[in-house]
């Protein structure tokens, strides 16, 4: 991955966009601080004349704006600042590993660690760290102020790691405190602070929390203020749909189980990580009160990211590889779907990777994760996909906002979906060798938590 993400970079999506125009930012500061977003013919971006055209300032997140302006400012040009966005999701990728493997060690959930791990690298990360796209660094940035409430670190740098997540999406800072009250919530349950409850682990946190939630969202605002002189996202606003009860439900499903873009089977290994602790927390005896709550935060955040995503134009991320947009969130989940059924949840794991049930289930998340090797030549397969004319015809009808908006709803039969296209890569001596590092990787991994398994059956029994 390293390697395609360093000598085979691929520049497209709305990243692209966004590094063209942050070398608009520097000369309209030098002019004004506000309205910077305004196009030459006074619009700003957003739907204009019945279309959809960019402003001045392109409409997305400051995350990744933090890297390209000054980069673009001191001479970088597009493919070089596209290059170092990519190398970075590639660095984010590998540090949401090394997060949720410490996660799980540091809280005694051993058997989880590997798991974890393999949730997280079978995945349509695989793709998403090696294009500039900004989700693979988003899901990191959220991940990151759990990994700081359970590791407990000063308040000053729990401040810094809310502020970060929050701005990785206008959107996030309501699941970033959602997280960050889950993690908190779980401490008890894993052994700390039992006997003051959630209210002495809360209070600690509370207040690095407030001010890093206030600050990112202060940033954001005053970010949307210097593009469109409005504490909100003009061009986002402008493009907002009718929301239909209808559509709504049609986007669910589709988010859900369609083949082309659902999570169920872009993602099937972190579905079965979700399950696996809403099993553990159905099958074990839980404290009476707020703690038999807890396990089912991480299904409610997930549904209210999918609701919030079915009423917007394009949920499922534009031009992109399965369900972009979901994609960010699902990472801190995964990691707390372990981490809120603590021991529970281990010893669940613990008799699965230990039983035979354990390599049916390794061969379907080989299944899910060997189309993810479409990666290597994903650009081509989404050009046929969204813009040949054989699965999208043109022109787009009225009422959608964009084409791609268009061509995820649209769907005829006999088409291959996009997942089965990927999984042709498997056919090329590229793709063989991928196929190779993906079936490693699961046994590798697996075979690492039935040892883990073991040694911890071997240290109960010793113990006893």
């Amino acid at each position: 991955m390293l390697w395609s993400a360093a000598a085979r970079p691929q520049y497209l999506g709305d990243s692209h966009g966004l590094v063209i125009q942050s070398a608009n930012v520097v000369p309209c500061l030098k002019r004004q601080f506000t309205g910077c977003d305004r196009r030459p013919d006074g619009h700003f971006g957003g739907r204009i004349d019945g279309a959809y055209r960019l402003g001045n300032i392109s409409p997305f997140p400051l995350m990744q704006y933090l890297i390209a302006v000054p980069m673009r400012a001191v001479g970088f040009g597009v493919d070089s600042t596209l290059h170092t966005l990519i190398l970075i999701d590639f660095a984010a990728l590998l540090l949401s590993l090394v997060l949720a493997w410490r996660i799980a060690r540091r809280l005694g959930l051993d058997v989880w660690a590997p798991v974890l791990v393999l949730a997280l690298v079978i995945s349509p990360l695989l793709w998403y760290s090696t294009v500039a796209y900004g989700e693979v660094l988003a899901g990191a940035l959220l991940l990151l102020p759990v990994y700081a409430v359970l590791a407990k670190w000063p308040r000053w740098a729990l401040v810094a790691a809310v502020t970060a997540a929050c701005l990785s999406k206008e959107t996030s800072p309501p699941f970033v405190l959602g997280l960050v009250v889950l993690a908190v919530l779980s401490l008890p349950m894993l052994g700390d602070d039992q006997e003051s409850g959630h209210v002495g682990t809360l209070r600690p946190v509370a207040i690095p929390v407030v001010i890093g939630l206030v600050v990112g969202t202060s940033l954001n605002a005053a970010f949307n203020v210097f593009r469109y002189r409005s504490l909100s996202n003009y061009t986002y606003t402008s493009l907002a749909p009718k929301i239909t009860l209808g559509r709504t439900i049609s986007n669910l499903r589709s988010l859900a189980i369609h083949p082309d873009f659902g999570l169920l089977w872009f993602w099937p290994a972190a579905i079965v990580v979700m399950l696996v602790g809403l099993v553990a927390a159905a099958r074990h005896p839980w404290p009476r009160g707020w703690r038999a709550l807890v396990p089912l935060g991480v299904p409610a955040l997930l549904v209210a990211n999918q609701i919030g995503l079915a009423v917007w134009n394009t949920p499922f991320g534009g031009i992109a590889w399965g369900p972009r947009l979901s994609l960010p969130l699902v990472v801190p989940l995964v990691v707390l779907a372990a981490v809120v059924v603590g021991a529970r949840g281990e010893a669940v794991v613990s008799r699965l990777v230990r039983s035979a049930w354990v390599w049916p289930v390794g061969l379907l998340i080989v299944a899910g994760g060997l189309p993810q090797i479409g990666w290597l030549r994903a650009a081509p397969i989404l050009h046929r996909y969204f813009l040949h004319r054989t699965y999208c015809r043109p022109p787009t009808p009225p009422g959608y906002a964009s084409r791609a908006q268009f061509c995820h709803e649209w769907v005829t039969g006999g088409r291959i979906p996009i997942l089965l296209d990927g999984l042709h890569t498997v056919a090329t001596p590229l793709g063989a060798v991928a196929a190779v590092a993906v079936c490693g990787t699961v046994i590798g991994l697996l075979s690492l938590a039935r040892s883990e398994a073991g040694r911890g059956t071997r240290e109960q029994a010793r113990l006893r």
